[in-house]
C-alpha cells in the first residue's frame, strides 16, 4: 500500500514525476518562459542574473554541463528536485507525527496544494527550488525539536542559505520561526543553544557569494519583483495598505482552498474535533504562519504593493497539510475512515495534473488558434535559418527567443539584448534573430546596434523565415526577422 510508509509513498511519486518529465520531453521542445531562461542561463555561471536569485541556476548550469542541454535536463532537474521536496516534506511529517502511515499520507497531501501539484507543471523553477528549501528548513526545525543535534541545526542553517539565494521572500521563513520559538519557554532554550552558531555560518557562508553581487545590482535585483506586487502610485497610502492586505487575505484562503475542502470531505465527521485540537507543536506552526502573515502585512505598508500572488505565499502556508495532520494527531482520534476516503484523491490528482500541459498544447490548440510556447515551432525555424550556413554566434531580442534557439543550437553562443553574457566575445558570421511587429516589419531593431556597436550595416538584407504551428492549423502561421553580419559588414 502506497499510505503504509515514506518508501512506498516515494516510489508513487517518483512514477509519477517521471512519467511528467517524459510527457513533457515527448512534446514539442519549444520552450515555455522559464524553461528558455534557464536554457539560456546554462551558458553562464554567474553570482546573480537580474531579478531572481541564482540557486535554481546554477543547478540547471551543472546538470546541462555534465549531460547537455535537452528537455530531459531542463525538465528533469525541476521534478528531480520537486521530488527531493516531497521527500524532505515526508521526513518533516514524521518528525512531528511519529507515524510511518502519517508521514506518508501528509507527503502525499502536497499535491492538493495547486501551487505544487499543478504550476510546476504549467512552468516555474524557481518556486520548486524555493519550495525545496522550505522543506528541507522545516525537517531541520522539527528535528532539532524533537531530537537535537549538530546536524540538525546545520540542516536549518543550510536550508536557510539555500532558501533565500532561492527567492528573496524565503527570508522572512527563518526570521518567523526564530520568532515563533521565542514565544515557547520550553524550545526558547532550542534557538539560544550555541549550535545555532555554525547554522548561522554555515547560512552566511551560502549567501555571501550572492549578497556581495547584490550590494551592487540591487535596482535591477528588486524591480521585478516590487513589479509583480503592482505598486499602484494613483492610491494614497491607506488604500494601497488595504487594496494590498485584501489581496493578501485572498491569496492565503486560494492558496489553501483546495486543501480544506477535500480534508474536510475526507474527514467530515471527525472535521470539529480537529478544528478543535491544539497541542505546542500546532500552535508553534500556527504562530509561524500569522508572524510570516505579518510580516508581509509590514512589506505591504513599507513598499505599497497592492498585489499579492498564492505563489509568493509558497514557503509560508506549504506547511498546511502538516499543519492539519498535526491537528488530528493532537485530537487522537479514529483517522481510519477519512485516511481510507482521502487516499484515492492523490491518484485523481496525479491524473488530472498531467493532462492540461498537453491537452492544450496537442488538442485544443487546433480548434482555437490559442497556441502556447509549445506550439512554436522552433526546431523548423531554427532549421531554416542554418539551412545555408552555421553562424559563429547568435543574437536575440529577449531571453525566451534566445532559449529556444540555444536548445536547437546547443554548441553556439547566444545572446541576447540584455547584460547578461555582454562580456563574452561574438564570433563571425553573426546570426541576429527578432521577432517581427508584423507581416511587412523589415526594420532593422534599434538594439543591434548597442549588442554590436563595432558593426554598421548600411544596406541590411533582412528575411523572414517562417513555419506552421506545432499542432496548429495550416493557415496559422509564426514568423522571425534576421539578418546575417559578418566581419566585413
Amino acid at each position: 500500500m502506497v499510505t503504509k510508509n515514506i518508501r512506498n509513498a516515494s516510489l508513487l511519486l517518483a512514477l509519477y514525476l517521471l512519467l511528467t518529465v517524459a510527457v513533457r520531453a515527448l512534446l514539442p521542445w519549444s520552450l515555455l518562459l522559464d524553461e528558455a531562461e534557464q536554457s539560456f542561463l546554462s551558458q553562464f555561471m554567474l553570482a546573480g542574473y537580474g531579478p531572481q536569485p541564482p540557486f535554481y541556476n546554477w543547478i540547471q548550469a551543472i546538470v546541462v554541463s555534465i549531460i547537455g542541454l535537452s528537455m530531459w535536463s531542463l525538465s528533469g532537474t525541476k521534478f528531480a528536485m520537486l521530488f527531493i521536496c516531497y521527500i524532505l516534506y515526508g521526513l518533516a511529517a514524521y518528525e512531528v507525527l511519529r507515524s510511518r502511515s502519517l508521514a506518508a499520507f501528509a507527503m502525499l497531501s502536497l499535491l492538493t496544494l495547486p501551487q505544487i501539484s499543478y504550476m510546476p507543471q504549467q512552468d516555474l523553477t524557481h518556486t520548486v527550488a524555493v519550495l525545496t528549501a522550505t522543506s528541507l528548513l522545516f525537517y531541520g526545525v522539527f528535528r532539532t525539536l524533537m531530537r537535537p543535534s549538530l546536524l540538525s541545526y546545520l540542516l536549518i542553517g543550510i536550508a536557510s542559505g539555500i532558501g533565500v539565494i532561492c527567492k528573496y521572500n524565503f527570508a522572512i521563513l527563518p526570521i518567523a520561526i526564530c520568532l515563533a520559538l521565542l514565544f515557547d519557554s520550553n524550545w526558547r532554550r532550542k534557538l539560544l543553544d550555541w549550535r545555532m552558531l555554525p547554522a548561522i555560518g554555515v547560512a552566511l557562508v551560502i549567501v555571501a557569494p550572492h549578497a556581495i553581487w547584490l550590494i551592487g545590482n540591487f535596482d535591477s535585483a528588486s524591480a521585478q519583483t516590487l513589479g509583480k506586487m503592482e505598486l499602484d502610485k494613483s492610491l494614497n497610502l491607506f488604500e494601497q495598505t488595504i487594496r494590498g492586505i485584501v489581496s493578501l487575505l485572498r491569496a492565503t484562503l486560494a492558496y489553501c482552498a483546495l486543501t480544506v475542502v477535500i480534508f474536510l470531505l475526507a474527514f467530515r465527521r471527525d472535521s470539529l474535533a480537529i478544528m478543535r485540537a491544539s497541542d505546542q507543536l500546532t500552535r508553534l506552526i500556527e504562530r509561524i504562519v500569522l508572524i510570516s502573515l505579518l510580516m508581509i502585512v509590514a512589506i505591504i505598508m513599507i513598499t505599497g504593493a497592492t498585489h499579492i500572488t498564492e505563489r509568493w505565499l509558497n514557503p509560508f502556508l506549504v506547511i498546511v497539510p502538516l499543519y492539519l495532520f498535526a491537528k488530528m494527531r493532537a485530537a487522537n482520534i479514529d483517522l481510519s475512515a477519512g485516511l481510507r476516503r482521502l487516499r484515492p484523491v492523490f491518484p485523481v490528482l496525479m491524473i488530472i495534473t498531467l493532462i492540461p500541459l498537453a491537452a492544450r498544447s496537442v488538442i485544443v490548440a487546433r480548434y482555437t488558434g490559442d497556441y502556447t510556447n509549445i506550439n512554436l515551432p522552433m526546431a523548423d525555424l531554427v532549421k531554416q535559418l542554418t539551412s545555408k550556413q552555421m553562424p559563429g554566434s547568435v543574437i536575440t531580442e529577449d531571453v525566451h527567443l534566445a532559449g529556444n534557439i540555444h536548445m536547437q543550437l546547443p554548441k553556439l553562443p547566444v545572446r541576447t539584448a540584455g547584460p547578461i553574457g555582454s562580456d563574452v566575445p561574438l564570433n563571425y558570421p553573426i546570426l541576429v534573430v527578432w521577432k517581427p511587429r508584423s507581416e511587412s516589419d523589415k526594420a532593422i531593431p534599434r538594439w543591434l546596434a548597442q549588442v554590436v556597436p563595432e558593426v554598421s550595416v548600411p544596406n541590411p538584407v533582412v528575411e523572414t523565415v517562417e513555419a506552421p504551428y506545432n499542432f496548429g492549423r495550416d493557415s496559422d502561421r509564426y514568423r522571425l526577422n534576421y539578418v546575417w553580419l559578418h566581419k566585413d559588414d
